[in-house]
């Protein structure tokens, strides 16, 4: 079975603080947390989904893909999806490119498409523009919430965690028990930092590094805050684990961005497109 190295979404492992710019105690972090937590839980809550700008990048193993998806709400919507994969000793290498437009220019409305291939274009009139770009709006705001919704869960399992209050004492050591336990089992060493700039504002980001008879590897974990909404999340790790008796190489990476009430639009130039 495919071996995952994770730090911050298990953030139950009992950790060691490291200084660093704008650094916080474990304790200043759990309180920066929970005002981020009750601002999220709030009635009054909601995305900034008038604009947003999101981004999504990964790679494994050699494999990388790639998202982009800029929104002004009923307006402008663009979204760019990228695959790369390697040559192997078999297959040539392979690369894929889609990126969809729908903007108004001059009066009227478009809809553009470019493959890598292909460029084309078409005109539609405001009702089926309006319907065409709230469905796709509509799909994008479920996937980019919902990934917001994991930064908030991580950062409600880290105050569950690290809460020293009384409220939640008893499920902190049950659960400093349990990941003790694993730890001990994967001999994995994580070091936690702690950074925030003012109230709204914070960085978690776990450093970790597993040698046992299953693994050897390394990795890096943040997730960021501002303006007490998700702004980041980063992963990365590298090494070596056992399969079947055998050594083999991974390398994972991944990274999230969010830029909520952004959105620089970026239009196509249709004089090298084909009109449907």
């Amino acid at each position: 079975m495919k071996k995952q190295h994770v730090v911050l979404p298990c953030l139950l492992l009992v950790s060691t603080l490291a200084a660093c710019g704008n650094s916080l105690s474990k304790d200043q972090a759990v309180a920066a947390a929970k005002k981020i937590q009750a601002y999220h839980t709030a009635s009054s809550f909601a995305y900034k989904q008038d604009k947003v700008t999101f981004t999504m990048s990964g790679s494994e193993n050699g494999v990388s893909t790639s998202t982009e998806v800029r929104i002004e709400k009923d307006k402008y919507y663009y979204v760019t999806l990228t695959t790369n994969t390697p040559a192997t000793s078999s297959t040539a290498a392979t690369k894929s490119a889609m990126t969809t437009y729908l903007f108004s220019k001059d009066g009227k409305y478009y809809s553009a498409t470019d493959d890598g291939t292909t460029k084309s274009y078409s005109t539609m009139d405001i009702l089926i523009f309006a319907a065409s770009i709230k469905t796709l709006e509509e799909a994008s705001y479920a996937t980019i919430d919902g990934i917001a919704e994991t930064a908030y869960a991580t950062l409600d399992g880290f105050i569950k965690a690290n809460d020293t209050s009384s409220s939640s004492k008893a499920s902190s050591s049950s659960a400093a028990t349990s990941a003790a336990a694993t730890s001990d089992a994967q001999a994995i060493t994580v070091t936690y930092t702690y950074a925030s700039t003012g109230d709204g504002n914070l960085t978690i980001t776990g450093n970790s590094v597993e040698d046992d008879s299953n693994a050897k590897m390394t990795g890096k974990e943040a997730v960021a805050f501002d303006n007490y909404y998700p702004v980041s999340f980063n992963a990365d790790s590298n090494g070596t684990y056992t399969q079947s008796s055998s050594q083999v190489k991974s390398s994972n990476k991944q990274d999230v961005t969010f830029k909520w009430g952004t959105c620089t639009a970026i239009y196509p130039d249709l004089s090298s497109y084909s009109a449907k």
